[in-house]
Formats: structure tokens, C-alpha cells, sequence
């Protein structure tokens, strides 16, 4: 009877020897290899995301003849969430855009800071007056926000988003249709989001990409600016290149949501360009300086009106970042620091005499600031 290749002592030891050469090679991050089974299932997920943008499409295009305000007033001021936010839940060189890497199995991500918002929603309307009536619906909105990341396989990312608006001030979306209006809610939850991320391949070590899809759920608070009207899903593709201390990150993608009405204007279904550099510092990276462009250009028809004014709905925001990274008991702990602002890139034509010709867009901020803290928790240290 022919005996087991290992059945000896001499062959045991080879064949142990092999196994534990094996079990180092695959711990070090620069000789793991992905196997086959992950690379068909990052594919079908990619498929899978690539499929739902002609649903996206379809499914947001029969709404953007019906743009609603959410007063129940035709001259009311529609509602959408007017500070919105995007970015990673593991630590980060800018606040919008982060590496295009997967955290790993079995690591969970977490980001918590508090975001302000001054000015988000400003709409100039004809009045008896030449100069025209300027509404600010919200002023100013504070929020608290949370984000988290869990490593679901090596390629593969479970994202989620919480927040509130802890304090708010404005006029509130009954402006334009009431003298008398009460002003914005002080207090009110932010829609909740849901997404995926996964790694594609890549050819060069410098450079890597992430597909991710996200889904929120009209659970925030759409009179108070905190919420939309209806389900919005996201779905973008994200670069990260670094080259010794200097790094390059972008994304671009679409953003589907029942479109509303703010003046004259629609705001619905959006493009997302986003792109930033920024510089390591010392001979640890524990700190990186940044800056960071995010434009949001509207994709329903600008006009609620015809013969309306406005042309182009473009909201823009730059960002400046530093990050610092701290060791707190043997556990990296990242702070965040970010402050800008809106750009006016968006314009409306010579027959609207009340307004500036080109204005800070609805969701652009007049003034933005971020203040947070990230970490990345090795829960399961041992899969891989």
C-alpha cells in the first residue's frame, strides 16, 4: 500500500516547512497575490454597480418634469438635503476623497467630527423692488456626523453614514410663500446612507481605483435641509496616486434624486467631479497638507420656468485639509481640520437684473468647516 508523501519523518518536516513559508509570504502585504475566486467576485460587483446606472437614469428621468416643492405651496421652496457630505470612514489626507484601497477583511473604519455649513441655501427672487428680495432658507446648519467602514473581504467594503443637525438657523422653506413663515427646525436628522466599495485592478503600484455605490434612505428631515424628498443612490469611481510624499486623489461619478424647485430653479440629478493633491510631512507621514475640488453640476433642465433666468446650476466648493496622525496607546487616532468655501460658477442670463450674474449655487456653502477624528480598528487581525 503506498504511503502519504508526508508519512515519513524527512517528508513531514519539507512538507511543514512549505506550508509555513507559505503561511509568511501570504502575511506580508507585498507578496499576497489576489486569488481567483476574489477577482471574479469584485468583478460581478463592479457588473452589478455598472448595471444599476441605466436603471439610475431611467428611473430619476420620468421625475424631472415634476420638480416639487415640499410646502405644498407652488411658490414654495423645494427641500433637499443642503449640506451634503461625502467621503471615507478611514482616515484620510482630504475630506471628501480618500485612498482608493479596501480596508481588508475583518477592519472596521470609523470617522466622527462635526460639519458647519454658513449660508448653503440663498435663492434671489423678483420683488417691487429693483435690487430684487434675497431668502436665505437656512443660514446656518451644524452637524454632527459618523462614518463607518467594514472590511468585508479583501476587495470589498460595507460603508455606512449617519448624522443630525444639532443647530440651525434660516428662514425656512415657506419663505418665498408666506410673510409670516416659521423659520427652519432647529434640530433634525440627516438621511441616513448606505454604500459599497471595491477595489479594481490596477497595473502600476503607485496608482489604484475604487468603484463605490452608495443608497440613502428619506429618513432625514427635508423641511429642515437635513433630508430629500426620496431615495438618492450615488455610484463613482475613485483614483488615488501616490509618488513619494506627494499624493493625487479624484472621483467621478452621478448622483440620482427626485428633482425639486428652488425659485427658478431645479435641482435634481447631479455629476460628481471631485479631484486634490497634497504633501506628506516628516519622516513618519503624520502630517499631509491638502486641497480639494468638488464640483456638483446639475444634470435636470436648469430653468423651473420658461423664460426663466438661469442658465447654469453648478455647485462648487474647494476645501484645504491637514490631517495630523496621533499614537494613543499603541492605536493611530488621525485628526482632521478642513476649511473653504463656495465658488460662484453658476450663471443666469442679463434678464435677471435683481441677481449678481454668477452666484454660489444651492448645497455650495458660502463657508465650510470640517473638525474630526479617524481610526481604523483591527478587529479581525488574523484573516485575511
Amino acid at each position: 500500500m503506498p504511503q502519504a508523501p508526508w508519512s515519513d519523518h524527512g517528508n513531514r518536516r519539507w512538507w511543514l516547512g512549505r506550508v509555513f513559508r507559505r503561511i509568511r509570504l501570504d502575511s506580508r502585504p507585498c507578496c499576497r497575490e489576489p486569488t481567483a475566486s476574489t477577482f471574479w467576485a469584485v468583478m460581478r460587483l463592479v457588473g452589478l454597480l455598472l448595471a444599476l446606472g441605466p436603471l439610475v437614469a431611467t428611473a430619476t428621468a420620468t421625475a424631472t418634469a415634476h420638480a416639487e416643492p415640499c410646502t405644498g405651496n407652488p411658490n414654495g421652496i423645494g427641500c433637499f438635503d443642503a449640506l451634503p457630505d461625502s467621503g471615507p470612514a478611514e482616515p484620510s489626507p482630504l475630506h471628501g476623497l480618500g485612498w482608493s484601497h479596501p480596508l481588508g477583511t475583518g477592519k472596521l473604519a470609523l470617522t466622527a467630527g462635526a460639519l458647519s455649513g454658513f449660508e448653503p441655501v440663498v435663492v434671489d427672487v423678483p420683488s417691487p423692488d429693483p435690487a430684487g428680495k434675497r431668502v436665505v432658507p437656512l443660514r446656518f446648519s451644524e452637524r454632527a456626523l459618523l462614518r463607518f467602514g467594514w472590511g468585508l473581504a479583501r476587495q470589498i467594503d460595507l460603508t455606512a453614514n449617519l448624522g443630525a443637525a444639532v443647530w440651525q438657523r434660516g428662514a425656512g422653506p415657506d419663505a418665498l410663500a408666506s410673510q409670516t413663515s416659521d423659520p427652519v427646525a432647529p434640530l433634525a436628522l440627516v438621511d441616513p446612507r448606505l454604500g459599497l466599495r471595491a477595489a479594481l485592478p490596477s497595473s502600476n503600484r503607485h496608482l489604484a481605483w475604487m468603484m463605490r455605490g452608495e443608497v440613502s434612505a428619506p429618513f432625514g428631515s427635508a423641511r429642515a435641509y437635513a433630508g430629500n424628498l426620496g431615495p438618492t443612490m450615488t455610484l463613482a469611481l475613485s483614483s488615488s496616486y501616490q509618488l513619494g510624499r506627494w499624493f493625487f486623489l479624484g472621483e467621478l461619478g452621478a448622483l440620482a434624486r427626485k428633482p425639486v424647485r428652488i425659485g427658478d430653479l431645479n435641482v435634481g440629478r447631479a455629476a460628481l467631479l471631485g479631484v486634490g493633491l497634497g504633501r506628506a510631512f516628516f519622516a513618519d507621514q503624520r502630517l499631509t497638507l491638502g486641497a480639494e475640488l468638488q464640483l456638483r453640476p446639475t444634470l435636470v433642465s436648469g430653468a423651473a420656468a420658461s423664460g426663466a433666468a438661469w442658465t447654469a446650476n453648478v455647485p462648487a466648493e474647494w476645501l484645504a485639509t491637514a490631517t495630523y496622525r496621533l499614537a494613543v496607546a499603541a492605536h493611530p487616532w488621525t485628526i482632521s481640520a478642513s476649511g473653504g468655501g463656495g465658488l460662484p460658477l453658476s450663471s443666469r442670463t442679463e434678464s435677471a437684473p435683481m441677481a449678481d450674474a454668477h452666484y454660489l449655487a444651492p448645497t455650495a456653502a458660502r463657508i465650510r468647516a470640517w473638525l474630526g477624528i479617524a481610526t481604523v480598528f483591527e478587529l479581525a487581525p488574523h484573516a485575511r
